[in-house]
């Protein structure tokens, strides 16, 4: 749930909910609650497992006529709420409604099997063990917490390469070709290692910090070359495991030019 007035709300005692693998984000009223449970019977057998609680304001349960306001609180005072978590979902674009997960959301392997599904399967005979993209549940053998499960977006980009310097000049600033970030349909994370080596994406200014990119970003990679002949340096650029080095090799020193000698006789009469 995202940019939600109300969330879930059990207004009447003698139903049970079974409330996995959810993720209450950005709720835009902070006088409401994520969750509404009224009534002893709906609320002891009810159960919320697994959800991620992600808001500006504080986490808003009221559950039996108390209010919770920390899922901490809720957790020890109901023994509700296991493997639930606290923290931004990191969706890849939100504002965009996108909500599949970027790389590092804490709801990637964070989910559980619910028995509402084979409940479901045994009713009806349909299996709904997937995702809102139709995405089989799970993958990568740990379910994930949310809409979409990640394990279905790509995140390894094609390999890509630059072209290597050669014949540079002494310690002089040099820029390689540009690489183009392919085959991801997700946000995936670059890291540069290398003695002054420096990364820019798209053009923006040259930086040496973790980054993330996208399909279609463009790299290129900056080092200051050596100052001795015939030297390499290397910057080794790495896109969500793929990686690639670049180098940047002077040129070979000059040798230095020989003085003439002569040989026989005294050169006192001039030349004959």
């Amino acid at each position: 749930m995202y940019d939600y007035d109300s969330g879930i709300n059990m207004a009447s005692d003698g139903r049970v909910l079974s409330i996995t693998n959810n993720i209450f984000s950005n709720r835009a009223d902070n006088t409401v609650n994520d969750i509404y449970m009224e009534g002893a019977t709906s609320s002891s057998n009810s159960t919320v497992d697994n959800c991620v609680f992600y808001n500006s304001g504080d986490i808003r349960i009221s559950w039996n006529g108390s209010q919770y306001t920390s899922l901490a609180a809720f957790q020890s005072a109901t023994g509700k709420g296991g493997g639930s978590i606290s923290a931004d979902p990191l969706f890849t674009n939100a504002t965009d409604n996108n909500f599949t997960l970027s790389v590092g959301s804490p709801a990637i392997d964070s989910g559980v099997v619910s028995a509402a599904y084979q409940t479901f399967f045994d009713r009806y005979g349909i299996d709904i063990q997937e995702d809102i993209a139709g995405t089989t549940r799970p993958l990568g053998g740990v379910w994930d917490i949310g809409a979409y499960e990640s394990g279905g977006i790509d995140s390894t980009p094609a390999a890509f390469s630059f072209t290597d310097v050669t014949g540079a000049t002494l310690s002089t600033v040099t820029t390689s070709d540009n690489v183009t970030v392919t085959g991801i349909d997700n946000t995936t994370t670059l890291t540069l290692t290398g003695t002054g080596c420096e990364y820019s994406i798209n053009g923006a200014a040259f930086a040496t910090a973790d980054d993330n990119v996208t399909l279609n970003d463009n790299v290129a990679l900056r080092v200051t070359s050596s100052a001795s002949h015939n030297t390499a340096v290397s910057c080794v650029l790495n896109i969500g495991g793929v990686t690639d080095t670049w180098s940047v090799t002077t040129l070979a020193a000059v040798a230095d030019p020989q003085t003439p000698r002569f040989r026989g006789s005294s050169m006192s009469g001039g030349w004959r």
